[in-house]
């Protein structure tokens, strides 16, 4: 008899629960999005600030950039460097 209304118990429980994410499941998951969202955008928010800081240098009136951008190697590019690729029949 205990385990029958044990099992009858859990059954209940399982019910309510899915009920009660069947109701609240999307409020939930979009509130549980937006803290994401929030803390993302300010954690990106606070590396950039952190990158800025260590890239540029204010001094007595000048600005130093440290850190330049590199020149992008794709202008070089010519086909030149590119081997030939000998393709062979399948049979």
């Amino acid at each position: 008899m205990a385990v029958l209304k044990f099992i009858l118990i859990v059954i209940l429980v399982w019910y309510v629960l899915k009920l009660l994410f069947r109701a609240y499941g999307p409020w939930l998951l979009e509130f549980i999005a937006r803290k994401l969202i929030r803390k993302m955008e300010k954690d990106f928010m606070n590396r950039q600030e952190e990158v800025r800081k260590k890239d540029i240098v204010f001094e007595n009136e000048t600005v130093t950039v440290k850190n330049k951008p590199q020149p992008n190697d794709t202008k070089n590019f010519t086909y030149k460097n590119i081997e030939d690729i000998d393709y062979e029949e399948i049979k």
